[in-house]
């Protein structure tokens, strides 16, 4: 039988791959296209069953494609689900005017995105739009300048050791790599969740820098490193947000529901103990092994993995529980930096329930967090 074929429209390479990577897993046949006009161009040669419309981006217009793509004697009829950023919280409403089948929120819930298509492809159903979220206060303020007392401090330190001049070979000063990659990989996971995003942007800039020799790169990273000691004292964050809380019954209390947090950054852990703690019980483990140990010993509800952690790293830990009888259904989310297909196929390979890519929007991570545990 001929596998059903959707097409994902978006500026963003690494939406496109993780989106590519998850409707492969699930059996479809994928195209991928970045602008508006490689998908129009992409309808005729691949011939969609569903097209996937992201909303959301100054380089895509969204709204006009959607308009030519429904005013098209040909394909008027595709089923075109749009997924919409929050920056754009009216979009939903002109999409669904617009006659989209059906709306998602970004980040996407995996689940829900391969539920809303299987119902489209096999019932031609359409999705009734999410209620709005409330606003909340910054819960993150003591996360968010722990961050940059931190940051400070590490930038100061590197440009210490940093030169200013071109180093000869024989003068390169003794720097640790893994370390170095360590704090740039952090940054990049945090800096945008608490409202960051030029650092973010720098600190993934440094990590692809770390892959040449350190004479070539000594100035470049010096130079890198004093931005983002800049953004690290002067930069005014961007507002955070996430939902309320859900009630709590009066007649009766239920119990928690448990989530164990596997994650060595202590700044990152306490970010989600914050945005699910009001909700859910909340566990941490900052080592692999840890997070492995309590999870076979006292199984929790669901469990958020980080995949760059001491003694056993989040795919090991994952592929561990998946072999044991009392953790193989366990409800499992990996959060992490590591946004390349290689790390996201084999996180879907390994059996997770759902792949997070840092930085994040707590807003968004409480509300997959009720849909992994829904399942």
């Amino acid at each position: 039988m001929a596998k059903q074929r959707v097409l994902v429209v978006d500026d963003s390479q690494v939406n496109l791959r993780v989106t590519n990577v998850l409707l492969v897993s699930a059996g479809y046949e994928v195209g991928t296209a970045l602008s508006a006009e490689k998908a129009l161009q992409k309808l005729a040669s691949f011939r969609p069953h569903l097209l996937i419309l992201s909303f959301g981006s100054s380089a895509l217009d969204g709204l006009e494609l959607l308009s030519r793509i429904k005013s098209s004697a040909e394909w008027g009829d595709l089923p075109i689900v749009a997924l919409i950023a929050p920056e754009m919280p009216h979009a939903e409403a002109t999409a669904l005017a617009a006659c989209c089948a059906g709306c998602l929120p970004k980040p996407v819930d995996v689940q829900a995105l391969r539920d809303l298509i299987r119902r489209l492809l096999d019932a031609g159903a359409s999705e009734a739009p999410a209620p709005p979220q409330e606003e909340w206060g910054d819960p993150f303020t003591a996360q968010r300048e722990e961050f940059r007392r931190k940051g400070k401090e590490e930038c100061r330190r590197l440009l210490s050791i940093l030169p200013l001049t071109p180093p000869k070979r024989a003068l390169v000063p003794l720097i640790d790599y893994q370390d170095l990659r360590k704090a740039l990989h952090g940054w990049a996971g945090l800096g945008g969740t608490l409202g960051f995003p030029q650092i973010t942007e720098n600190a993934r800039a440094g990590e692809a820098l770390l892959d040449k020799p350190f004479e070539e790169i000594a100035i470049p990273l010096r130079r890198l490193v004093e931005d983002l000691l800049d953004q690290f004292v002067c930069a005014i964050p961007a507002g955070v947000r996430r939902p309320a809380p859900v009630p709590v019954k009066t007649e009766a209390i239920e119990r928690k529901q448990v989530i164990l947090i596997g994650e060595d950054d202590p700044i990152f852990s306490s970010l989600i103990k914050t945005t699910l703690e009001n909700e859910f019980e909340c566990r941490i483990a900052d080592n692999g092994r840890l997070a492995f140990a309590m999870a076979h010993n006292d199984p929790p509800d669901a469990m958020i993995l980080d995949v760059n952690m001491p003694n056993l790293d989040g795919f090991q830990v994952l592929e561990e529980l998946r072999r044991l009888e009392t953790t193989r259904n366990l409800r499992i989310m990996l959060l992490t930096a590591r946004h390349e297909t290689a790390d996201i196929r084999r996180g879907v390979h390994l059996g997770v329930n759902d792949y997070m890519v840092k930085p994040f929007e707590p807003a968004e991570l409480l509300d997959r967090v009720r849909k992994l545990l829904a399942g």
